[in-house]
């Protein structure tokens, strides 16, 4: 699996911002002509600089998403989207609300607020990302048709196959309870959402879970970080996230398998504020191993530049782990014997025709 992971777009429908993101487009699609194949387009978040105006996600679709999957011949089932924090309209938050959710201080509260589905708290609550949700919904109206993406308010799921093997995906409104200027520490997300999201995987039989979100766990209020990130290392695969505006990939080992796990740069921001780049990640469906190739903006020399490679392998138990080696050994050998067959008719060939045949 090869996956292209952008995050923070920031689009601005400003004239003068609007060039400057373009000019930024034109170089990013000339540096993608070495990226395919690609199988899967990850976007986490930060599509608009602000989800005031609905017009800006269509125009930023345009621009940027549509642009980038024409290049790379992607169509929109290859997509994979999550909001941030920017996405949000943060002229429609509601003071007492948010003083009131922030108040929360245990799980059960907290799902409880999202079960009960009140239009008067959770309805109100979810209002900032509204546009947003109205954006994903019709972005994602054909996989929804065909009953392979669910959208919700705090939830997406998409159920994807790859190879004859089916990959599920699901991204989560982290920007839920997101102003922008005190997120950290007072972030929350029910985690009967993950629960439910899971549950449709494992119905689904997928063999890869893959998790997007927009912000770091540790912006999340700390018994809900701690719920959510237990979970999410003993469930997913991988986990795709952006904010941070930098590099940063991990590898997480649980009791029984790992997580591995990648914040990817800006795609637009001012230089004092991050850089902007670009990653590719190579997943071996077969042996796990994992492949990060990263590269970022130059604005000095107005290219991207290649950072090292870096190379993993997803912890796993210790009965997949043999397995894994027996595939490896098998494959290894497969490829001696193909190597020395065509050796083996290669100089069959050239004696051959030393013979005059």
């Amino acid at each position: 699996m090869r996956f292209l992971h952008l995050s923070d777009f920031h689009f601005k429908s400003a004239a003068k911002d609007k060039a400057n993101q373009d000019l930024l487009i034109d170089r990013l699609l000339e540096d993608l002509n070495s990226a395919a194949p690609i199988d899967f387009f990850i976007f986490t978040g930060d599509l608009v600089f602000s989800g005031k105006q609905p017009a800006d996600f269509d125009s930023a679709k345009s621009s940027f998403i549509e642009r980038i999957a024409i290049k790379l011949n992607l169509t929109r089932r290859q997509i994979i989207i999550c909001p941030g924090n920017h996405d949000v309209d943060r002229s429609v938050i509601n003071e007492p609300i948010k003083s009131f959710i922030r108040a929360i201080n245990d799980s059960d509260t907290l799902v409880s607020l999202v079960e009960k589905n009140h239009p008067e708290v959770f309805g109100i609550s979810c209002k900032p990302t509204g546009n947003y949700n109205f954006f994903e919904k019709r972005f994602y109206k054909e996989g929804i048709d065909l009953g392979i993406s669910q959208v919700s308010n705090l939830c997406s799921i998409h159920i994807r196959e790859l190879n004859n093997t089916k990959i599920g995906f699901v991204s989560i409104n982290t920007a839920w309870c997101s102003t922008g200027d005190d997120d950290k520490g007072n972030l929350f997300f029910p985690i009967s959402e993950l629960r439910k999201a899971v549950a449709k995987l494992n119905t689904e039989k997928v063999a890869w879970k893959i998790l997007l979100l927009h912000h770091p766990l540790t912006d999340f209020r700390e018994f809900n970080k701690i719920e959510l990130e237990d979970f999410i290392y003993s469930e997913f695969h991988a986990m795709f996230s952006g904010h941070l505006h930098k590099r940063e990939d991990f590898v997480r080992l649980t009791q029984s398998e790992g997580i591995f796990g990648t914040y990817a740069y800006a795609s637009f921001t001012k230089k004092k504020d991050g850089k902007i780049g670009y990653g590719i990640i190579t997943i071996d469906q077969e042996t796990y191993d994992i492949s990060i190739s990263k590269k970022v903006y130059d604005f000095e020399e107005n290219c991207f530049l290649s950072l090292k490679e870096m190379c993993y392998t997803l912890p796993l138990n210790e009965v997949k782990n043999d397995q894994i080696k027996i595939f490896k050994t098998l494959r290894r050998r497969l490829k001696e014997t193909t190597e020395k067959a065509n050796d083996l008719f290669v100089n069959t060939k050239d004696t051959s025709t030393v013979k005059g045949f």
